[in-house]
């Protein structure tokens, strides 16, 4: 599932509200990220990197609605916590939910819970993930 350009919109003003930025403050960051001031103007390449921008700034996505019911609202092992993060982040770059790495652990390894994989199992998983973000951004380039 890729994000779509109103997606893309909408987090940014998010992000504005939530780091505080002013009107003017945040049309001089759209002007010197693409050289437009709105939103609207801009192509996804533009909004991506506003967006990133954004999160540079100290913008924090909400974390998937599906994280309580992978169990993933709950710190997993130190062990295994970075990892799991980085899974995280790409799940939230692809728009895909919590479920969707369940599911990757279920066909891969029979196992229902990603939060159940041990730290090869998770690197399996990410390698996946990473291959699915790629074929995304593939597709994304070709619209």
């Amino acid at each position: 599932m890729k994000i779509s350009r109103k997606k893309y919109i909408t987090l940014i003003h998010v992000a504005k509200s939530q780091i505080g930025l002013t009107d003017d403050e945040f049309c001089d960051i759209k002007r010197v990220l693409t050289g437009k001031e709105s939103c609207k103007d801009m192509n996804m390449a533009e909004l991506r990197g506003t967006y990133t921008r954004m999160k540079e700034l100290g913008f924090r996505p909400a974390k998937h609605k599906t994280a309580k019911r992978s169990g993933m609202d709950i710190a997993p092992p130190v062990q295994k916590a970075r990892q799991i993060q980085k899974i995280e982040a790409i799940l939230a770059d692809c728009g895909l939910p919590w479920a969707y790495a369940d599911g990757i652990a279920r066909q891969m390894f029979k196992i229902d819970r990603l939060r159940w994989c041990d730290t090869e199992q998770l690197m399996k998983v990410t390698a996946a993930l990473v291959y699915q973000q790629k074929k995304l951004r593939a597709d994304e380039l070709k619209s």
